[in-house]
């Protein structure tokens, strides 16, 4: 798969920093934000061809964002929900064509879900 903007919306921590470096080696050009605020400015500057999204976001922020990207985004912006424990999740009923990704992830896996999403829009 090619090079893709990748926009990570995750607070600042471990997990954050590890998943940008597996991004990075997967050869995307990647940017992190920790809020929907700054997750609204960074679609509008960075224009995204993927946007991961944290649902453990405060208050909500990321199920709010990932409910409205749609809105918010420039040109096709494929979405990828991330989580510790997807099964549990009464989000996965609510967004039944949502692409989820547990955390935490391997580089692999990081980078399977990335071309599945994009190949999914594109057929």
């Amino acid at each position: 798969m090619s090079r893709k903007n990748v926009l990570l919306v995750q607070a600042p921590g471990p997990s954050r920093e590890t998943i940008l470096a597996h991004l990075k080696n997967l050869r995307h050009k990647a940017m992190a934000v920790g809020s929907m605020l700054d997750a609204v400015v960074a679609l509008r500057m960075f224009h995204p061809t993927v946007v991961i999204i944290d649902t453990d976001l405060p208050n909500n922020q990321g199920i709010a964002l990932a409910y409205g990207i749609e809105d918010l985004a420039l040109g096709e912006t494929h979405v990828i929900l991330m989580d510790e424990d997807v099964e549990s999740r009464q989000l996965i009923k609510n967004m039944p064509n949502a692409v989820f990704l547990q955390r935490p992830c391997t580089r692999e896996a990081l980078g399977r879900i990335i071309d599945s999403v994009i190949r999914q829009k594109i057929l």
